[in-house]
């Protein structure tokens, strides 16, 4: 069986489109777990709808905390024996679920689709394997499939005997975080060359805001990533996300400054500052130097990397 986590808050204008796909797989082994994250619209009504018709849908009422407590909840109370995982604003091809179960086996931990939308993966070769440090630069680069959740299936005992669950400290890159810890305990990662995961912008996401401290958190996860990778990735990997760590966290100090400056941060959020600008300015230190020439940025953030290190 597989287990679909679907975490939704106030998704009454799409998550109707969203359980209609799933309902509709030629794969029929599956059981869809629905975590209304505290949704204050008609998200419920319209799960409730679903589950009368479908007992294959479970539905999960909780206070709002988040997508990361959502999908591990989500993983604690599943049954299957593979995880995938779908936003209540995007839509699965009606094939997706056959085509990702017939490239699971004994050696392939990891079974990864294109995707379409505004973020549109590249197209690979259908008979291209992955080891894991070739799987690992992929994630870190979000080249081939990049670090999504939802255009990936997985194996819940690789997830159970590894204990990895989502940091719900992090709302950004959080999904990141928990494909590398399980890209860690892969052997090979499969790749099926259609495109079935179609990806919905949301206007109002919060990969979409101007600003927002929960956006700021991605740096949290690319430093675990770092320290993950310590031992246990190549050299090369290891420097590509030290790089793009301490490009996100020159990025993170620029609109920091910048949102300070025109006054959308209050008082408050300045105790967020003070706790960002150390993490920053450790990276800057830590990193700074000796990425100094590989990092692709502007001049005005190595200036800001200078005055980091100083």
């Amino acid at each position: 069986m597989i287990s679909i986590i679907m975490p939704a808050y106030n998704a009454e204008k799409t998550i109707n489109d969203s359980i209609n796909c799933i309902v509709n797989q030629s794969f029929v082994d599956w059981e869809l777990l629905v975590i209304n994250d505290g949704s204050i619209d008609n998200t419920q009504r319209i799960i409730d709808d679903w589950k009368n018709k479908d007992n294959r849908i479970k539905s999960i009422l909780i206070e709002n905390s988040g997508p990361s407590y959502a999908r591990t909840l989500g993983l604690e109370i599943s049954r299957g024996d593979y995880i995938a995982f779908c936003d209540s604003d995007d839509e699965m091809d009606a094939e997706m679920l056959n085509h990702m179960i017939e490239k699971m086996n004994n050696e392939n931990d990891l079974v990864v689709c294109r995707y379409g939308g505004k973020k549109e993966s590249k197209d690979f070769d259908c008979e291209k394997f992955f080891s894991q440090q070739e799987a690992l630069s992929s994630v870190i680069e979000s080249n081939e499939f990049g670090g999504y959740l939802w255009n990936k299936l997985f194996k819940k005992k690789i997830i159970q005997d590894n204990e990895i669950c989502f940091d719900s400290d992090i709302f950004c890159c959080e999904d990141l975080l928990f494909v590398v810890q399980y890209v860690l305990n892969c052997k090979q990662v499969a790749l099926v060359p259609e495109c079935l995961y179609h990806y919905k912008d949301t206007p109002n996401s919060l990969t979409n805001q101007k600003f927002s401290w929960k956006k700021i958190s991605n740096i949290l996860a690319r430093k675990k990533i770092v320290e993950l990778l310590q031992g246990k990735g190549s050299k090369e990997n290891i420097r590509k996300a030290e790089k793009t760590l301490l490009e996100q966290s020159l990025f993170a100090y620029g609109q920091i400054k910048k949102y300070m400056k025109i006054g959308i941060i209050t008082d408050y959020d300045e105790k967020l500052y003070k706790s960002y600008y150390a993490i920053i300015k450790n990276v800057c230190r830590k990193f700074g130097l000796r990425n100094l020439f590989y990092i692709n940025t502007t001049l005005k953030f190595k200036i800001y990397l200078f005055i980091l290190v100083l």
